[in-house]
């Protein structure tokens, strides 16, 4: 089955900022976030991990514009971004885990 998608165009505020709109509308399915200002490639959604953890992509560290948040864990994806709306992404997935015990995958793509 595929997931909800919620595609970040936000021209008001930080991209955490797009996201957690976006997340707050999307609580009944899985969910694929996208960033609109990233390529998109068929290449990339190949190597996203969508297992029952929430997964995020990344290229020498920073974020590459795909994750995939599972339905259960969306709350506290929310919960993270509302504690990180002026920093990045990545940041959000990092405090997920320190704060709510939540792994989640994180791919590096820069090979």
């Amino acid at each position: 089955r595929f997931p909800e998608i919620c595609f970040i165009n936000n021209t008001l505020g930080t991209l955490n900022f797009g996201l957690y709109k976006g997340l707050r509308k999307l609580k009944g399915e899985d969910v694929l976030v996208v960033d609109g200002g990233k390529k998109l490639a068929e290449e990339k959604l190949r190597k996203l991990p969508i297992t029952d953890k929430p997964s995020i992509l990344l290229k020498k560290g920073s974020w590459e514009g795909l994750a995939y948040i599972p339905k259960r864990e969306i709350y506290y994806v929310v919960k993270s971004l509302e504690r990180t709306l002026e920093d990045s992404i990545t940041r959000a997935f990092a405090l997920l885990k320190n704060s709510y015990g939540i792994n989640y995958v994180a791919l590096d793509i820069s090979n």
